[in-house]
């Protein structure tokens, strides 16, 4: 039954619109920052301003590196769409209430929408990293970086797609769980700007050193364990709803 909500899911997103605009929006989005970015490299190394600068690392760091950081950002604002989009409109139909009453396990349909809408990111990734790719041609780039950052956004879409599912489970109005969804995002996001005791607890604290290529256990461990316990709390609260339609 995972398997059947899984496609399921990945079929919804692919016949939606709202998931093919934001497909379109980001790579406008970032096809235009990514040519900007080029621009201004090809602009400073015709002025020979890169020449003698050890404190560069080339295409990796005038390009790669601020390309990530806006991918990041345009992931926080687009996966409260995908929940809109998978979980709220499911409400609006009765569809999850029928799922409740069919003998499916709430660990079973939690898991497989998740995972659908995990791959729909995963593919929104992949075409965005070829963005980059194409820069190989010609040039040389960090991999190690370049890959660090690939797992970083991996791991920040990971929680936020889990802390998504959280709250559409929460709230019952779609549009109110999106809202809150994204604030709880960009919260997340700054919390170390609002106070530094929080700063263990923000998502840009524990990316910001994948994003500049260092490995951390610490910073992986952080978000699985948000992924996790997202998950594991959306189950419960999937768990108590079928229970009160049995």
């Amino acid at each position: 039954m995972k398997k059947v909500l899984f496609s399921h899911t990945l079929k919804q997103l692919s016949l939606s619109q709202t998931a093919w605009w934001l497909a379109a929006i980001g790579l406008v989005v970032l096809g235009t920052i990514d040519y900007k970015l080029i621009q201004d490299y090809l602009s400073l190394a015709s002025n020979g301003l890169l020449e003698g600068d050890p404190a560069r690392a080339g295409i990796t760091d005038d390009i790669i590196r601020p390309l990530m950081g806006y991918s990041l950002i345009y992931f926080v604002l687009a996966i409260p769409l995908v929940c809109l989009q998978i979980l709220g409109f499911d409400k609006q139909m009765g569809v999850i209430q029928f799922l409740h009453t069919c003998p499916i396990a709430p660990k079973d349909w939690v898991m497989g929408k998740y995972l659908g809408a995990f791959g729909y990111l995963l593919a929104l990734q992949a075409l965005f990293a070829s963005m980059i790719l194409i820069l190989l041609k010609g040039n040389h780039l960090d991999m190690g970086l370049f890959w660090s950052d690939q797992l970083a956004l991996f791991l920040i879409n990971m929680s936020l797609l889990a802390l998504g599912f959280l709250i559409s489970s929460i709230f019952t109005n779609p549009t109110l769980a999106a809202a809150t969804n994204l604030i709880l995002n960009l919260a997340l996001l700054m919390l170390q700007w609002f106070s530094p005791a929080l700063a263990d607890f923000s998502l840009s604290q524990h990316t910001f050193g994948l994003l500049h290529g260092q490995l951390n256990t610490v910073d992986i461990g952080f978000f699985m364990l948000v992924t996790f316990l997202a998950l594991r709390f959306c189950i419960k609260l999937n768990h108590l709803e079928k229970a009160n339609h049995v």
